[in-house]
């Protein structure tokens, strides 16, 4: 199959139940692609309904060597080149009704080591909530380049709007312009377009420090 330039491929071993009418796809894999970038995929996916809803269910596990190419759409044209180049992810993907649940979120993204969940709920607008707690990150791998005039590209945001978002972030240590924070946590939110994290909590140098943003 093919959409908006990416490309997408899997095969696998469907059946039906008659009896509860679950269509069933088990052994799947395959891989999702765009010009330059690739990602495979293997798992299982199952489609039943309860009480009157379609509900589908796939635990997955997703890889790629090359992720950039396929999240071009989001990411500022000066990203670093270590930046978002391999992912290794896996987790429990459940569609029911319009309700969206990743449970068991675990794997890692380039060298840092990620878990957690997230659910998002369909309305206006929608709201997401999560927990995810990283391994150790540096910060300075994810910042474009500062341009001549002193300004950096931004990062596209645009697919943010009209979200909520709310939930806990906590690392295990957070590298901010070369100082390493520990046992950073965070609660995150984000809503009517304006984000906030209050209060987050890390060790520093020894001691414990604490901020806000807004």
């Amino acid at each position: 199959a093919t959409a908006k330039g990416y490309t997408a491929k899997a095969a696998g071993t469907l059946s039906f139940d008659t009896a509860t009418g679950t269509l069933s796809a088990q052994n799947l894999a395959g891989n999702i692609g765009t010009k330059g970038g690739t990602a495979t995929f293997t798992g299982s996916l199952r489609h039943s309904r309860k009480e009157g809803r379609s509900v589908w269910d796939a635990p997955l596990s997703v890889a790629s060597g090359n992720l950039r190419p396929l999240l071009a759409d989001l990411l500022p044209g000066g990203l670093p080149k270590q930046a978002l180049k391999r992912a290794d992810l896996k987790a429990n993907v459940t569609l029911d009704g319009e309700t969206l649940r990743i449970a068991g979120l675990a794997g890692s993204v380039d060298a840092t080591s990620l878990s957690g969940q997230a659910e998002r709920r369909a309305g206006t607008p929608d709201r997401w909530t999560f927990g995810l707690r990283l391994g150790t990150l540096n910060v300075s791998d994810y910042l474009p380049p500062t341009s001549k005039g002193g300004k950096s590209q931004p990062w596209r945001l645009d697919w943010m709007k009209g979200i909520d978002v709310e939930g806990n972030l906590s690392a295990k240590r957070l590298v901010v312009f070369g100082i390493p924070h520990d046992d950073l946590s965070a609660p995150l939110r984000l809503q009517n377009g304006v984000f906030s994290a209050d209060p987050i909590r890390a060790r520093v140098a020894g001691g414990s420090a604490g901020a806000g943003v807004r």
